[in-house]
C-alpha cells in the first residue's frame, strides 16, 4: 500500500478551511453553488437534485391544500438548513 505523502494532510486541513469561510459570505456560498452546478459528472447531478427537492416539497405543500401561490412561498423556507417555520394560517390539514 502506498504511503501518502507528508503534506497531504495539511492540504485538506487547509482545503477544507477554505471552503468553510468562503461558504460564511453570500457571495462565497454563490461562488461555491455555481462551481458545484458546472462540475462536470456532478453538476447536472445536483441541478436534477435540487429541482426534484423542490418539486417534491411543493406537492407535499399542495397536497395539504394550500394554493400554488401559497405551497411556492413556503417551500424555499422548507429547504433551507433552518428550523421549519410555524405552519401557515392559509393552509387547512384535514
Amino acid at each position: 500500500m502506498a504511503e501518502p505523502r507528508p503534506g497531504s494532510a495539511g492540504a485538506v486541513v487547509v482545503i477544507v478551511t477554505a471552503y468553510k469561510m468562503i461558504g460564511r459570505t453570500r457571495r462565497g456560498r454563490l461562488v461555491i453553488d455555481n462551481f458545484k452546478l458546472r462540475m462536470p459528472l456532478f453538476g447536472n447531478l445536483n441541478r436534477k437534485t435540487a429541482i426534484s427537492r423542490v418539486l417534491a416539497h411543493a406537492g407535499n405543500i399542495g397536497h395539504k391544500r394550500c394554493s400554488d401561490f401559497a405551497a411556492l412561498n413556503i417551500t424555499p423556507k422548507l429547504l433551507a438548513t433552518r428550523p421549519l417555520p410555524p405552519p401557515s394560517r392559509g393552509c387547512t390539514t384535514a
